[in-house]
């Protein structure tokens, strides 16, 4: 499926709400990134302002197994959230160990740990709205 603004904005709306980013300027751009890569993130906290870059050529369920649109959207959008905690912790790491190959494993180590937050947060943080509003529909008689 190729991506289009239609897709993402209700989306961006929706949860950026719920994860407290409204007094964010976010903006979102659709552009050709590597195979491996569903998007990008860039977030500065001091003048709350990102952007989200998604790949052009996304392909739901494909080249990210199960992920789909609204979980991208969500780890992107928890990029944004945790901006300041990763910049504390990188100017942490570059203060404690300089640019050197230390310091660049830690940024790294930050990079992924980021990674494996954004990702157990999105699911857990769908599967609880999917689950609190499937509870709060109407039940049939005799469920």
């Amino acid at each position: 499926m190729t991506l289009d603004a239609q897709q993402i904005t209700p989306l961006v709306r929706k949860w950026r709400e719920r994860l407290g980013l409204n007094d964010w300027q976010i903006s979102f751009e659709i552009a050709a990134l590597p195979e491996e890569v569903a998007a990008r993130t860039h977030a500065n906290g001091d003048y709350r302002r990102a952007g989200i870059t998604f790949n052009t050529d996304f392909e739901k369920g494909s080249m990210w197994g199960t992920l789909n649109l609204e979980q991208i959207v969500v780890h992107e959008l928890l990029h944004i959230r945790l901006a300041g905690i990763d910049a504390a912790v990188r100017d942490f790491c570059e203060a404690v160990a300089g640019d050197g190959i230390i310091g660049k494993q830690g940024r790294d180590r930050v990079d992924h740990e980021c990674e494996v937050l954004c990702d157990s947060l999105s699911l857990s943080l769908l599967e609880q709205w999917q689950n609190e509003t499937l509870r709060d529909q109407p039940q049939a008689p005799g469920f």
